[in-house]
């Protein structure tokens, strides 16, 4: 046994918090790539008139469907966003272990 008081845990604001700033990192991150850096290597692939991997084709055939980025993207992106901020607080407030799920 120790003579010193046990830490106090963390809140449930700051929890959310922090945990919300890591999906939208994450989530930044992801749409980064397949935003910007995919449309990039398939117009390298064609310039070069390479025959890429398989997965690679796969990867480029599915993200070359998608339009470009605009308004409705972004708001949609900024909904989600909100949407997993209101669940990390509703689980960070209520029910902990589930909180740890989530993240």
């Amino acid at each position: 046994m120790s003579d010193q008081p046990e830490p106090k845990p963390i809140g449930w604001l700051k929890l959310s918090l922090l945990g919300w700033l890591v999906h939208v990192a994450l989530a930044a991150g992801m749409f980064l790539r397949v935003a910007v850096v995919v449309p990039r290597t398939a117009h390298t692939i064609r310039d070069f008139n390479m025959k890429p991997p398989g997965l690679t084709e796969l990867v480029l055939s599915l993200v070359g469907a998608v339009p470009g980025v605009n308004e409705n993207t972004i708001w949609g992106l900024a909904a989600l966003s909100l949407f997993d901020l209101a669940v990390l607080i509703y689980l960070a407030r209520y029910m902990r272990p589930a909180w740890t799920w989530w993240f």
